[in-house]
């Protein structure tokens, strides 16, 4: 049984001297949940990302968007993928888009990780590796839980991670 929030609006008309200081004090809550709360109930996201050389940002943002459903872009804060990916024309794009740090990782410290993913044999022939966008997504969380394994769109592969810390924003 799931639970039922049922959220109610009054009206209440104070007279004109009043309104100001009512206004003031039924707002004080809501701009107090907005500045001090809300920032600490949205998860912070990495995204790991593996594509190909030429895979373009119109790719890789559907491939995102999609990844994430119900989670907005916004609660991204960093992307990240192998360092032989660093420079794909699409990836750059995208983060430059998305205004969105690109952090990358070596295949030496990918493969220092424990694998709790499926290896790709084709990806191992590849780059060297038995994954990038889950692995990525697990090292720029810091060691935060993977939320959401491969989701493959297109060629390109995206991961999902949630920082552990989250004051871990850089």
């Amino acid at each position: 049984m799931g639970l039922r929030v049922s959220v109610e609006y009054s009206v209440i008309i104070v007279p004109a001297p009043h309104a100001a200081r009512t206004f003031a004090l039924a707002c004080k809550p809501i701009l107090f949940f907005m500045t001090r709360i809300a920032p600490y109930m949205t998860p912070q996201l990495a995204l790991g990302i593996g594509c190909r050389q030429n895979s373009t940002a119109a790719e890789i943002t559907a491939a995102v968007t999609a990844a994430l459903g119900e989670r907005r872009l916004a609660e991204v804060r960093r992307v990240a993928t192998i360092a032989a990916r660093a420079n794909a024309p699409g990836l750059s794009t995208f983060c430059q888009q998305q205004a969105l740090p690109l952090q990358t990782f070596s295949a030496a410290e990918i493969n220092a990780l424990p694998q709790s993913w499926p290896p790709s044999a084709f990806v191992m022939a590849q780059l060297g590796v038995t994954g990038v966008c889950e692995p990525c997504a697990l090292l720029a969380a810091a060691g935060g839980p993977l939320l959401v394994s491969k989701f493959i769109l297109d060629g390109v592969t995206v991961a999902i991670a949630a920082f552990q810390d989250l004051s871990n924003e850089n």
